[in-house]
């Protein structure tokens, strides 16, 4: 009877261990957190819609994808007011591209300076343009949460680095794959937020879509992947448009 008990326990457990290490705190990031550096020169790289590596410093164009074999999206993601119609920060939109064609944007390792980007790993993603609001950085960062809409939206006004900051760890993102099963089918690639922190600190640990405002604006924003959907996105080199 002993045996059968500890051989209970030995299977219990490993998987009540494995099940806690998947909870995710959906609260709103802490002021500071605590991190340690982590070589992700393992992980696999981000490859653009030609499977070519995808490239630190150089410049690309976010393209949302369809769910259609080979199809691109016929949006572009350029910047745009808060809901509230503020200006600055500027928040991170999608537009039609027969209006304009987007903004480059440019992905920079936090951990690092390799010339790879690599999936799974924490970026800064910045947009390749000047700044039309005075004290604000063109690098993403997450936006405070708001309540009508119970959101976070993807602003202006980041910090790079590594540093133990808010405004550093809001502009964190990662690259990951993205997987639609429903036909076997796999292709493109999504962003999410899910800054590598240490174990005792809060984050928000989130994919990335698209939320359409009463406004008739459509904003990225962190999705709860039943509401919105994650925004499914391929990476375009600036001089191939």
């Amino acid at each position: 009877m002993d045996t059968s008990i500890d051989t209970i326990i030995r299977i219990l457990v490993p998987l009540l261990i494995i099940a806690l290490g998947h909870y995710i705190d959906h609260s709103e990031p802490e002021a500071e957190f605590n991190f340690s550096s982590v070589s992700f020169s393992h992980q696999e790289p981000v490859r653009d819609f030609m499977e070519r590596e995808v490239r630190a410093g150089v410049k690309y164009y976010i393209v949302p994808v369809l769910f259609v074999r080979g199809a691109f999206g016929g949006c572009a993601l350029t910047l745009g007011q808060q809901m509230n119609g503020t200006q600055c920060p500027s928040q991170v939109v999608e537009v039609p591209v027969d209006k304009m064609r987007g903004l480059p944007m440019t992905f920079t390792h936090v951990h690092g300076n390799g010339r790879v980007i690599r999936l799974s790993t924490d970026l800064n993603i910045q947009v390749s343009a000047k700044s039309a609001c005075k004290r604000s950085s063109m690098v993403w960062r997450l936006a405070d949460y708001v309540e009508p809409e119970r959101r976070w939206f993807i602003e202006m006004g980041g910090a790079k680095g590594n540093l133990e900051t808010n405004q550093t760890i809001r502009a964190r993102f990662k690259i990951e794959k993205f997987v639609y099963d429903r036909d076997g089918y796999r292709s493109g690639h999504k962003l999410v937020y899910c800054p590598d922190v240490c174990e005792t600190c809060k984050a928000i640990c989130m994919d990335i879509g698209i939320y359409s405002g009463t406004d008739g604006v459509r904003r990225l924003a962190l999705v709860d992947n039943y509401q919105v959907q994650p925004l499914r996105v391929a990476f375009l080199p600036s001089d191939w448009l």
